[in-house]
């Protein structure tokens, strides 16, 4: 009885450092990989100054459009959608919504 109950305790050990063990490489592998998705200071962004954001801003998108992301920095949003044509990536101006520049995301063959 004594054997199996230590037995027991042993397992349920291995068991939660397996756990854990996953869990804390999983969060790194999540962090290595959006580290290389996203650049941390955009070449288009670097020495813009800050500038005051509106507070609601409008704009137009193609037809079918789902916008999946959004990230602002320095008065600029980058938008990135999956429309019927593919993926694009917008780079769009904070203060009146004008569209700087549009990527399009296109597979390599």
């Amino acid at each position: 009885m004594i054997f199996l109950g230590v037995l027991l305790v042993i397992c349920f050990f291995i068991v939660a450092g397996t756990i854990a063990y996953r869990l804390s490489g999983m969060a790194a592998e999540e962090e290595a990989a959006q580290a290389a998705m996203v650049p941390e200071k955009p070449q288009d962004m670097i020495a813009l100054p800050s500038q005051k954001m509106p507070a609601s801003l409008s704009m137009s998108l193609p037809a079918g459009a789902r916008v999946t992301s959004i990230t602002q920095s320095n008065g600029r949003y980058l938008m990135l959608m999956d429309t019927p044509t593919g993926q694009q990536a917008w780079l769009v101006d904070g203060a009146d919504g004008s569209v700087l520049q549009v990527i399009h995301l296109v597979p390599a063959e």
